[in-house]
């Protein structure tokens, strides 16, 4: 079994039903599932979540890779793990701009590592010629993805009230509920993503704030991707047997999407 305090990514190429684990005032919840189309064809679900708890606190990022793109799912899970490594060498109590000055340094990063692997990644040699050329077309371009993450600090003697930092691009569902109230976080746009050939497409999304803000104690965080849009607007988001029969009834549709959750809840 995988160690609590260690960096885990969900498996891209089979379903994960929801499911709650806690740790010293915290507890938090993830579901992956892959689109119809993707299941019949048994192949690996563009969409990844990657969970790190530890003893000071949480991390976690939920991608959704850009199906136009040169297999979104090189993307999804590279960026997935670069911004939760990036999460875990943050300090907390940075200043916003240094935080954002990092988060900028290391997608540029990404972009070289991961064109490496675009370069690199072999097409199937039964492909028809036709499809083989749109793919070349699109390796030129890049694997581009979208994501939301973000890392939780618990109170300590360096910084008392806790702290927490949230990052997205693109439109990833990115959540969050103080004094148990829902305050509305914005600049989620569709256009928006991560490229390994393009960069940076749109300005990152960045909130920097203590556990203890001026609209009260964070309670919760929702973050998903928009194969799971039938949550928007919900104040409560379903137990999980109910969300997993929502899943299941998405999946049942041909052109449903990959679906990915990851939702933590302060208890202390």
């Amino acid at each position: 079994m995988d160690s609590p305090f260690r960096a885990r990514r969900l498996p891209q190429d089979r379903e994960t039903a929801p499911v709650w684990e806690e740790s010293a005032g915290l507890r938090w919840r993830y579901a992956f599932a892959r689109a119809a189309e993707t299941r019949a064809n048994n192949e690996m679900g563009q969409d990844c979540v990657v969970l790190a708890p530890a003893p000071e606190g949480f991390s976690f990022c939920v991608t959704d890779g850009v199906s136009q793109s040169f297999f979104g799912d090189i993307a999804a899970a590279a960026l997935a793990d670069g911004l939760v490594q990036w999460l875990s060498e943050l300090e907390p109590g940075a200043e916003v701009e240094v935080v954002r000055a990092s988060l900028e340094t290391r997608l540029r990063e990404l972009c070289a590592e991961v064109s490496e692997d675009v370069r690199d990644q072999p097409l199937p040699a039964e492909l028809p010629e036709m499809l083989r050329q749109v793919l070349e077309q699109k390796r030129l371009i890049g694997s581009e993805s979208m994501y939301a993450c973000g890392r939780i600090w618990r109170p300590a003697p360096g910084h008392p009230h806790g702290q927490l930092v949230l990052s997205w691009l693109g439109d990833v569902r990115c959540r969050s509920w103080w004094a148990g109230q829902e305050w509305k976080l914005e600049g989620f746009r569709t256009e928006d993503r991560w490229s390994s050939g393009r960069g940076i497409l749109g300005s990152p999304g960045l909130f920097v704030s203590s556990l203890d803000s001026p609209q009260g104690r964070l309670s919760r965080l929702a973050v998903y991707s928009d194969g799971l849009e039938i949550l928007d607007g919900l104040a409560q988001l379903p137990d999980n047997q109910s969300l997993g029969r929502a899943i299941a009834d998405l999946a049942r549709n041909p052109k449903s999407d990959d679906v990915s959750l990851v939702e933590v809840e302060l208890t202390d």
